[in-house]
């Protein structure tokens, strides 16, 4: 028996191929340094998904802020200089230090408060500050490697949104983790996309915020305030069958995916959504003139081949159940989970040096001191199982 979970797409930052260089400066500097930029950020977790949000809100800044630019950033003459020196102050060490959050979507008012945000409302920020200064600014949307991260009972595709700076000879690309780029450098392709685009990104993102957090119907306001904005933003449109199914709305969430999928016919993720309702339905040709995509694309999905290794485990199918966990290291060697399945799998097959090596694979990639341990101390009794063995073997074998 075959798994499949619904996808729902959230935009949030994903990290690229970035080109660091050093901070630049140009007939200005801060008056004093901002010892306090660390003491002062949010510990509090983000719920602005609660709150009650217009367009107009999500790129507004305050009059500190403005204060701060008119004096540091606005008498700069260059275009380039007057980009860097911004991001400087923004998210420079020495400065506000504004750093970057998987699930933390903020208007920009509140990124600078909170300092922190995700890629979304870091570009708000950055493009609202930029204009501010007389800079021309605007978003990008972009290509990234599509990736999954698993959360309860869904898995969530993370997309991708930066800044350009439009100069006479040479567009200028603006990223949020320490790090300006020439456009000539970047390794990834993007497109423009408008601020009425980006804040129907942003609600949709406060709805999947709201829908992790268990906020149901807010979260299908949120959903359908985003694709009142776009109406051609088709993960929204997924998004909202999610919210949809969850709430039992079956008939609306077919809608709302086959909304998706006409919009794209390209993104796999929408016939998955459809597969899974479909299955659940009992409507099962239509399943099935999906089935094909579906299998190729969840066999891209690394939490996809983790699970079928534990399929192949209960059916004592040993040789596949390595061989998944193996394919799903691939794609998202980081993954700790991953290792400790591949371990069971070996481990089933009767491989000590397998589940040897890939409790240490589990170590490496853990990021709680109690779990390496755990794998660690597994790894000693491993050794000092084969040990004891060998020396029995010795000894018979001398005997």
């Amino acid at each position: 028996m075959r798994i499949y979970q619904l996808v729902s797409t959230l935009l949030a930052c994903g990290i690229g191929f970035l080109i660091s260089i050093n901070s630049y400066s140009e007939n200005s500097v801060l008056t004093q340094p901002i010892a306090e930029a660390e003491q002062s950020q949010n510990t509090v977790k983000n719920s602005t998904y609660l709150n009650e949000i217009n367009d107009e809100d999500i790129m507004a800044i305050s009059d500190e802020l403005k204060a701060i630019l008119d004096l540091n950033v606005r008498p700069i003459k260059r275009i380039e200089a007057k980009t860097i020196r911004l991001h400087e102050i923004l998210f420079g060490s020495n400065y506000y230090n504004i750093r970057y959050a998987f699930d933390d979507t903020r208007i920009a008012n509140d990124v600078f408060e909170a300092r922190t945000g995700n890629c979304i409302s870091l570009a708000a920020l950055y493009v609202a500050s930029a204009r501010y200064v007389g800079l021309d600014a605007y978003f990008q949307s972009v290509d990234i490697e599509q990736t999954w991260e698993k959360r309860d009972g869904h898995y969530v595709v993370p997309g991708h949104v930066n800044a350009r700076i439009a100069h006479p000879s040479k567009t200028i690309v603006v990223e949020f983790i320490s790090t300006y780029f020439l456009e000539t450098l970047s390794q990834k392709k993007s497109r423009k996309i408008s601020d009425k685009r980006v804040f129907a990104e942003f609600y949709n993102n406060l709805g999947m915020e709201a829908f992790d957090a268990g906020h149901l119907e807010r979260a299908e306001t949120l959903l359908a305030k985003a694709v009142s904005k776009d109406k051609k933003l088709d993960f929204a449109w997924s998004n909202l069958g999610v919210i949809y199914k969850h709430q039992g709305k079956l008939d609306q969430a077919e809608k709302a995916y086959l909304k998706a999928q006409k919009l794209n016919k390209r993104n796999p993720t929408f016939a998955n959504n459809l597969y899974v309702l479909y299955r659940e339905t009992d409507q099962h040709k239509k399943a099935e003139a999906l089935a094909k995509r579906v299998i190729k694309y969840n066999r891209k999905n690394p939490y996809y081949l983790a699970q079928l290794a534990q399929t192949d485990m209960e059916t004592k199918h040993y040789d596949s159940a390595v061989e998944h966990p193996l394919n799903a290291i691939k794609i998202k060697p980081e993954e700790e989970q991953f290792y400790v399945e591949l371990s069971k799998s070996y481990y089933y097959k009767g491989d000590l040096e397998g589940t040897k090596k890939a409790l240490i694979g589990a170590a490496t990639a853990a990021n709680m001191p109690e779990n390496q341990a755990r794998y660690n101390h597994k790894v000693k009794l491993i050794e000092q199982y084969v040990n004891e063995a060998q020396l029995n073997t010795s000894r018979q074998a001398q005997f």
